[in-house]
Order: C-alpha cells, then sequence, then structure tokens
C-alpha cells in the first residue's frame, strides 16, 4: 500500500479492500497506526487553536470581533 503525505492516511485507507488491510505485515500496521496518532494529533492541534481564536474573539466583544 502506498500513500502521498498530501492526502490524510484514512483517503488512503478507506479505498483499499479490508482483505488487503487483513495481509498487511505487523511492522506495516505499526506504521500505519503512528501515521495516523500524527494525524489525529495534528487534527487536534488545529483544533485547538480555532477553539482559542474563538474563545479571544468572543472576548473581544462578539462573534466577529
Amino acid at each position: 500500500m502506498q500513500y502521498t503525505k498530501n492526502k490524510p492516511i484514512f483517503e488512503t485507507i478507506r479505498r483499499v479492500p479490508v482483505l488487503a488491510l487483513l495481509e498487511l505485515e505487523e511492522k506495516q500496521l505499526n506504521c500505519l497506526e503512528k501515521e495516523i496518532n500524527r494525524e489525529v494529533q495534528r487534527a487536534k492541534l488545529a483544533l485547538k487553536w480555532v477553539q482559542g481564536i474563538q474563545r479571544v474573539k468572543k472576548s473581544l466583544g462578539g462573534q466577529n470581533g
């Protein structure tokens, strides 16, 4: 299985048949798990940034700042 860094890993995985995923070796599954965890961390960080910006805007007096 090959994927590009430009697309989220889940975009690649969802196109792969389940049987193909079941045939992956443990090392490959571990690599997939690590990549997914990295994407989750990036998404969590992005969410924190957005929530922080929303809090700042609200404290400045309204939804539109």
